[in-house]
């Protein structure tokens, strides 16, 4: 199975218009650089203030249960032969499993890439270092280290489109040379995992 779906979305301009003016008159990531890389909203406030959104979720079966906006400022460190990655392969925090990434700014210039354990049968989480703060929203971070790991898939986001995606297999950010920064996207997790699409 893949470890990501395209979600065809229509109404895509539209509901991103009501995104961003969330983000510009809700948040202050337009104005400073944040500490974090998950940037949790108040998911009441958001769907209020984005209905196109809520109403395209809810006609997919999907009700938002969280969602935050993923920052990253500028190229990060050199991973060898994985390029830049302002955000480091890891492993979204358990119990999230599937959720949908959708591209809101600068996001044409850059993928998702997932990955594989070199060695058949280990789990990642065995592999991963965990760190932050374990049990909170935000910070409780799973990292792993690219030399136990080989590329599998990636999504480019170049056409703009929502993907719901394995949390739970390794992934990055990958970026080509044309990336554009600020690059925010939405990550949202549903209360019932959004499996019927897959």
């Amino acid at each position: 199975m893949s470890p990501y779906r395209i979600l065809p979305c229509p109404e895509y301009q539209k509901i991103n218009e009501q995104i961003l003016e969330f983000l510009k008159t809700q948040t202050e990531l337009l104005d400073k650089v944040p500490r974090l890389y998950a940037n949790f909203q108040d998911i009441k406030l958001f769907i209020q203030k984005c209905p196109a959104l809520l109403k395209w979720c809810t006609d997919l079966d999907m009700i938002p249960r969280d969602v935050y906006f993923s920052y990253c400022a500028d190229r990060g460190p050199n991973y060898g032969k994985f390029g830049d990655s302002p955000c480091q392969i890891h492993l979204d925090r358990p119990p999230v499993h599937w959720k949908m990434n959708w591209p809101v700014l600068n996001m044409e210039g850059s993928c998702v890439r997932f990955f594989k354990t070199l060695v058949d049968g280990v789990d990642p989480v065995d592999l991963a270092s965990r760190s932050g703060v374990p049990g909170s929203r935000d910070e409780d971070y799973y990292l792993l280290s690219y030399d136990r790991f080989e590329e599998i898939a990636r999504h480019d986001f170049s056409k703009n489109e929502p993907i719901l995606m394995d949390g739970l297999i390794p992934h990055d950010v990958g970026l080509y040379d044309d990336a554009k920064f600020p690059r925010i996207g939405i990550q949202m997790m549903f209360v019932k995992e959004p499996t019927h699409l897959l």
